[in-house]
């Protein structure tokens, strides 16, 4: 026999299995009186011609002395060599064919990646071909086969063939976006490139991907570095969507209007602040600031997060931006990051992370570093999403020394404590719907403070500038006989801090102060009302909030 003739025969043979599948037979090699082939099926059509997934066949032809042909297949990864004879059914092989394509395409989906032929990049240790989407189980063995497709579809995120795999997507993905070869992307193009890839990846999923990318001087991203935080993103993704499969429908869907309760004094003295920069911007009286404008206005507020700066800016089609609608814009920003869910769900691994990027401020390992280098890493952590004011908060309960340097290894396992506590979707979530309820109502008149006579803070300023180091106006409000807590104190400096320049500006905090008091009062107190929700609804057995709970003014009853 020859090749070619071998080649006829096996076509022969395949054209019978199916008229919906094409086929292409290849000669692979030959070990004495044995021809091995390989048969790949696709299904293309009008729509999409090129197909999304093959089918690979191996025959092997046995030729006997009398001119006689054994013929042998196996379906790929599978062990399982059969005969082929009268009683095999075409019709079967049509629906063996679909099986095998059916679970590589559901595979291929659950693991987010849309790169096509990927198998034919893959190989295993010895050098071979494999295709990463096959399920390793041998299709003609198994009972059960919707069995078996399941758990073949439970994806180890953190093992190095899923990691492996997707880096190697992304790459190839970001590759083919970056049309210049720079090495670089536009957030357009970033945004379109994980377009591509979004078998499993939300529209919120994407937005979060947006604001986890670091832009260079140039204002593009450099997709190579990104690749690692990408990995670590959508194994988050993975995570979150597995643990929400589990959760109760009200537990796995946010409020919008309720959260923006949690939310909006925040984002209202934000956007107060900021209002009065872009007046000052806007000299022709138009409502449009330049988009450049906004973003040098958000960078130098204290009061926005780098991530929601990159959203704002990355989701801004025009040259100008209608600064009445800069509120609205903020909120519907950090709602949608409090969506993603990043922080809430990488919780159990928030301690080693925070002792990571805290240590990167720490050059010399001495263990300490200072409040504004705290800051400045959770507002750069990939894995913590909070508002300002709740990193201003956490920081308060930081226990600086009088330098304002702090044990970092002593405060990371506290810091993740409290974000469980205080900060994950979960709580704000519940917070919320006690205040939309009513079943929480803020006390109206909260007790202000009369600094008008602080003389001591211009004592602190030694060299009369009217500024004072973060650190020395701590000090400065221990030694006043004003009636603040030191957390209080801690949190209305970070916070008053406007500009960010870590120096506390004595005409800027008297602005602020009352306002910053305030919001701290209301979390404290509504953190209160949330506690003693929880106390009451364990002994009534609620389990949603605002059950069974009458409201009063700042309380619980």
């Amino acid at each position: 026999m020859r090749e070619e003739e071998g080649v006829e025969y096996v076509k022969k043979i395949v054209n019978e299995w199916s008229k919906v599948y094409i086929n292409q037979v290849f000669f692979i090699n030959k070990f004495s009186n044995i021809y091995n082939y390989e048969v790949e099926f696709s299904k293309p059509h009008s729509i999409k011609p090129i197909p999304e997934g093959t089918v690979k066949v191996f025959f092997s032809l046995i030729e006997k002395a009398n001119g006689d042909c054994i013929v042998e297949f196996n379906f790929e990864n599978e062990s399982l060599k059969h005969k082929l004879d009268n009683t095999m059914r075409t019709n079967m092989f049509e629906q063996w064919i679909d099986r095998v394509l059916e679970n590589k395409l559901k595979i291929k989906m659950q693991l987010h990646l849309g790169t096509e032929f990927e198998y034919t990049r893959t190989v295993d240790e010895k050098g071979k071909t494999v295709d990463p989407f096959v399920p390793k189980f041998d299709i003609m063995k198994v009972k059960d086969l919707s069995k078996e497709m399941r758990k073949s579809q439970k994806i180890n995120v953190e093992s190095p063939r899923f990691v492996n795999t997707l880096k190697r997507a992304l790459f190839e993905m970001f590759e083919l976006a970056d049309k210049d070869k720079s090495g670089q992307l536009s957030y357009q193009e970033f945004y379109d490139a994980f377009k591509t890839l979004s078998y499993g990846l939300s529209e919120n999923d994407i937005k979060t991907l947006v604001a986890l990318a670091d832009e260079n001087d140039d204002g593009l991203i450099d997709w190579e570095e990104f690749i690692p935080i990408g990995i670590e993103s959508i194994q988050t993704f993975f995570a979150r969507n597995k643990t929400l499969q589990r959760a109760k429908a009200y537990e796995r869907e946010l409020n919008k209007e309720a959260m923006l309760l949690v939310y909006q004094d925040e984002i209202k003295k934000a956007n107060e602040i900021l209002q009065k920069k872009f007046v000052k911007i806007d000299e022709q009286k138009t409502g449009h600031i330049p988009i450049i404008e906004l973003k040098k206005s958000m960078f130098h507020c204290n009061l926005i997060t780098p991530k929601e700066i990159n959203i704002i800016m990355r989701s801004l089609k025009d040259e100008t931006f209608e600064y009445k609608l800069f509120q609205q814009t903020l909120f519907d920003v950090r709602f949608e990051l409090a969506k993603s869910r990043i922080m809430d769900t990488n919780i159990d691994k928030l301690q080693e992370h925070l002792n990571i990027v805290f240590s990167r401020y720490d050059p010399e390992q001495t263990g300490q570093i200072n409040i504004l280098q705290i800051q400045e890493a959770l507002l750069k952590s990939k894995k913590v999403n909070l508002t300002p004011f709740q990193i201003h908060s956490l920081i308060g309960l930081s226990c600086p020394d009088a330098h304002g340097m702090v044990v970092y290894k002593e405060f990371a396992p506290k810091c993740r404590d409290m974000i469980n506590e205080l900060f994950t979707v979960k709580s704000l979530s519940d917070k919320s719907t006690l205040m939309q309820t009513g079943a929480f109502k803020p006390q109206e008149n909260l007790d202000e403070i009369n600094l008008s006579g602080l003389d001591l803070f211009k004592k602190y300023d030694r060299n009369q500038n009217g500024f004072l180091e973060i650190h020395e106006y701590i000090q400065c409000l221990k030694d006043s006989d004003v009636k603040l807590t030191e957390p209080e104190i801690i949190t209305l400096g970070l916070s008053a801090d406007i500009n960010g320049d870590g120096r506390i500006d004595y005409e800027e905090f008297m602005k602020h102060f009352q306002d910053c008091l305030k919001l701290i009062r209301l979390q404290s107190t509504l953190q209160d009302a949330y506690n003693l929700y929880n106390k009451q609804s364990a002994q009534i057995g609620s389990k949603r909030p605002g059950a069974g709970i009458q409201p009063a003014g700042g309380k619980l009853l």
